[in-house]
This record gives structure tokens, sequence and C-alpha cells, in this order.
């Protein structure tokens, strides 16, 4: 069974996708911001990490100069409501695999993960 650590301070955001993801194969975890993500990855791993650009603690961002350093092969997908090319192009210059764009339906999710080898 495939993982997912969901990195997002927005509880709404959380339960969505957790609800999201209840009828799939895949284990959900999640965090508030990109410091708990690093401390967190240093003792699991995962196979996608969902992260959200803008959070409180540690940006999405910052995560990503912080974690691809690592060398992981775990999958990132940036999940943002900004429409800001400039940040999307940013996290992909960093490592991320691929993007989100909040809000976003099941069907869009799935696809994704799909397209990534998760589902």
């Amino acid at each position: 069974m495939k993982s997912l650590l969901h990195v997002e301070d927005a509880e709404t955001m959380i339960r969505a996708v957790e609800l999201m993801l209840k009828t799939q194969p895949i284990n959900y975890s999640y965090v508030y911001n990109g410091k708990q993500a690093l401390e967190l990855l240093k003792k699991e791993s995962y196979d996608l990490i969902l992260l959200d650009i803008d959070m409180p603690i540690m940006d999405g961002l910052t995560f990503l100069k912080e974690y691809t350093t690592k060398g992981s092969n775990t999958l990132i997908m940036v999940c943002s409501a900004r429409h800001d090319l400039s940040s999307i192009h940013e996290a992909i210059r960093l490592g991320a695999a691929d993007y989100i764009m909040k809000p976003f339906t099941d069907d869009i999710l799935f696809m994704k993960l799909k397209q990534l080898g998760i589902l």
C-alpha cells in the first residue's frame, strides 16, 4: 500500500483530502508545516508528499530547499491556492514532481495520483 504525507496548515483542507482518500488504498498522514514534516521524515518514509506552499513556521518552498538536498526518492506534489506561476516554477525547480491547484475535487486528485503512480 502506498503512503501519502500531507503537509498543510488548514484543518479543513486536511479533512477534505482525508475524506477523498478514505476509499483509496493509501495510508494517509498529515502535519501542519514544513518543520514538522522534516522531523517526521527523519523517522518515516512516504511515497508522496502533498505539500502546501503557504504555511506558518516553514513554508513549502523552504521545505523543498531543505528536503530535496537530502537525496530522497519520495515524490512531491505542490498544492496551492496561489495562481502565481513563479512559485509553481520555483517548486518544480526545487524538485517537486507536479502541482495541484486549490480547490480541487477528488477526480482531479485521483488523476494526479494515477499520473504519479500512487494509485
